[in-house]
């Protein structure tokens, strides 16, 4: 399968986001949540061999990515309004119990609503980014973790979106060099939109370390999908994450991989990702 099945909107109280779908309707629902700077297109791969599979896959384009949920002010970015999305688009799709993935951005989010709402999904497949516990202990005794985290300072500030853009995306890019021209160019266009990719910069923006320190261990089955040369998670965070789980956990560490998984190795992500599902379905 090549394209998405369908491509609708849903409405969750005043936004309404843009979600693909994809495999049957009465199949296992899978929901993935994509990261910055890319967009649901990210999983046309994964979600082609989950829907093979038999899934029900939905892919959203997350608050600020998708163009009628894009309010203003970072205040609006909060982890506690982008968990909210998520719930809401279950709610709004009659979807009790999901298995949930996400990465980057949408690994972040997809921690927290796992955590704060276990009775909403299955299982939890992390891709590349860490737990934020884990992460918040890797900064604090990993200087190579502190260093790596260093372009955050670039995203938050006021005029941020503006140097990204310039140059055709030339600061960007070099962030992503390893991701085709054709993939970056396919989520520029939708950043490229009016306000998008301040936006998505508001997620940087609104979060903190307070965010994160109060929030417990993950309670669902989870398995943790981790590209060994990510220049954003590294090993410490990633081999922490499993003390913050008190559940069925696995870390799948992929050798010569990065950050961009779902864009570049769809394969052995899919696989993962169904072999926790399978799993669970066995319990």
């Amino acid at each position: 399968m090549d394209e998405w099945r369908e491509t609708r909107t849903v409405t969750v109280a005043d936004l309404t986001f843009d979600v693909a779908t994809a495999g049957p309707d009465d199949g296992a629902p899978v929901m993935l949540l994509h990261g910055f700077p890319e967009s649901n297109a990210q999983w046309r791969s994964v979600a082609a061999q989950l829907a093979d599979a038999g899934h029900r896959v939905i892919a959203p384009n997350l608050r600020g990515y998708s163009s009628a949920a894009r309010p203003q002010g970072a205040e609006n970015y909060a982890i506690d309004e982008l968990v909210g999305d998520v719930i809401g688009l279950l709610d709004a799709l009659d979807i009790e119990r999901a298995h949930l993935v996400g990465h980057d951005w949408g690994g972040t989010i997809g921690w927290f609503a796992a955590i704060r709402h276990p009775e909403r999904f299955a299982t939890y497949t992390a891709v590349s980014t860490a737990h934020p516990k884990a992460m918040l202990d890797a900064i604090a005794t990993d200087e190579s973790q502190r260093d790596a985290m260093q372009y955050i300072k670039t995203f938050r500030e006021p005029d941020a979106a503006e140097h990204l853009m310039a140059d055709d995306w030339r600061q960007l890019r070099e962030g992503c060099d390893d991701l085709p021209r054709a993939t970056f160019d396919e989520h520029a266009r939708l950043l490229a939109e009016p306000g998008a990719l301040d936006a998505a910069l508001n997620y940087y923006r609104a979060y903190g370390p307070r965010d994160a320190a109060d929030l417990g261990p993950c309670t669902i089955p989870t398995t943790y999908v981790w590209g060994a040369d990510d220049f954003a998670f590294g090993h410490t965070a990633a081999h922490l994450t499993h003390a913050y789980v008190d559940a069925p956990y696995r870390l799948v560490e992929l050798k010569n991989t990065g950050h961009w998984i779902s864009d570049l190795h769809p394969e052995p992500l899919a696989a993962a990702i169904l072999e926790r599902i399978d799993e669970a379905h066995e319990r």
